[in-house]
């Protein structure tokens, strides 16, 4: 009796593990690392695929930074990873875009059984929107980073783990061999900003508890870090402007250094109650951009400062190509001024609410050179007005452009929930 009941069950059984079999390879489990041969590996939020990879490169200037730092023997594939601890969100602490707008270097950072942090540096090819490398960065809680101007190299610094026993670090990396090539442990405080002088020589650094102003020199990571006197002064931030000037913002002044030697050589005087927050600085724009979190905003021209908004809530950048700048407003949204004189018209554009629909606050953005946008058959083709790389809290990274009248939204990576 008992063996005529398990072939009856066994009879239903198997066409339901066939099915499953059947169909299994339409599925990409993230999860399944042990089951894949050796050219696929997925981890996580990860997969890679050892392949011929000239997709990497497609639609590439060949001399970019894109194109240089590229994989030509990976496919890869990420989605930024959902933490679903505490309030829940993904680990995407920073990212910064290369010199000539080819290339996003974006950390993610996860932490394991342990609790100490590990991170990776994501490399996103902005002319096709692909994901070209992945430099690891095991046992390292990766924090700020920023490109050396002109350079395909990535100065990183990375926080204290107590667990590890292990300092605050600056980490040179090599994007196009996708690997380290320098570390300097000699200073003690958490890195809160960088700032790279023009010439690719030297990587600034402010910190906090303690509060410092350091100098990094790419020919000489492994020595100590050269702290530069700060008058006693408490820095806000930090920037790098025409000139290869190094900026220092403090309340109601900025100090002016050499971004070569780090000799402080100037000031130049602010309200006595304002102290920015963020720096915006151009290559191109001569105005300078001062920040104030949830306060004011103010233009500076030479020595000349003019206030042009109130109520700013977080980044700007500058839309070089139709002479604006950008920045944000108490409610989260876009609002544009008018270069010379930073005229406003009272507008704002919610990113969130264009579709695909988004609810992430954003954290940083760029501004892009505009695309010519093919039109559709009998009609003519038509160049955007402004376009805008974009990451939210969220783990969306996405263009924001505008055509005509019209704001459009082309969503590039969402996060793996």
């Amino acid at each position: 009796m008992g063996t005529k009941i398990l072939f009856c069950f066994l009879a239903i059984l198997l066409p339901v593990i066939s099915f499953g079999q059947q169909n299994s390879l339409t599925i990409k489990n993230w999860q399944d690392d042990e089951k894949k041969d050796e050219s696929k590996q997925q981890k996580l939020n990860f997969y890679f695929e050892n392949a011929n990879a000239d997709q990497n490169i497609a639609n590439t200037p060949a001399e970019s930074a894109a194109a240089k730092c590229a994989s030509r023997t990976t496919r890869i594939e990420w989605q930024p990873r959902w933490v679903y601890s505490g309030v829940g969100g993904v680990n995407l602490p920073h990212a910064a875009l290369s010199t000539d707008r080819s290339l996003l270097a974006i950390i993610e950072t996860s932490e394991g059984s342990s609790g100490a942090a590990s991170s990776a540096i994501i490399l996103l090819n902005i002319c096709n929107n692909r994901v070209v490398r992945v430099i690891n960065l095991p046992r390292r809680k990766a924090d700020r980073l920023i490109f050396f101007p002109g350079m395909e190299k990535l100065a990183v610094a990375c926080r204290v783990q107590e667990k590890l026993k292990q300092s605050s670090s600056m980490l040179l990396v090599d994007c196009i061999e996708g690997e380290v090539i320098g570390m300097n442990d000699s200073f003690r405080g958490e890195v809160k900003s960088l700032a790279a002088s023009r010439d690719g020589a030297n990587i600034f650094a402010l910190t906090e508890n303690p509060s410092e102003l350091l100098i990094f020199k790419q020919d000489e990571w492994s020595n100590a870090a050269v702290k530069l006197d700060t008058a006693g002064k408490a820095i806000s931030s930090i920037a790098v402007g025409k000139g290869n000037v190094l900026l220092t913002g403090t309340r109601g002044e900025i100090r002016v250094y050499d971004a070569v030697t780090g000799q402080f050589f100037n000031k130049i005087s602010l309200p006595a109650d304002f102290s920015p927050d963020m720096m915006i600085t151009s290559e191109i724009v001569d105005d300078i951009a001062l920040l104030e979190l949830n306060g004011k905003a103010y233009a500076l021209s030479g020595k000349r400062y003019k206030k042009f908004f109130d109520q700013v809530y977080g980044t700007g950048t500058y839309i070089v190509e139709n002479k604006t700048f950008v920045t944000l407003n108490r409610s989260e949204n876009l609002i544009f001024f008018t270069l010379p004189n930073y005229d406003f018209d009272n507008r704002s554009v919610s990113t969130s609410s264009v579709r695909p629909k988004t609810k992430g606050s954003i954290t940083q953005m760029w501004s892009l050179k505009p695309l010519e946008n093919k039109a559709k058959k009998g009609r003519s083709s038509s160049k955007e007005l402004a376009r805008l790389l974009i990451i939210d809290s969220h783990g969306n990274i996405y263009y924001f452009y505008k055509i005509s009248r019209k704001w459009k939204k082309e969503l590039v990576v969402e996060a793996k929930k």
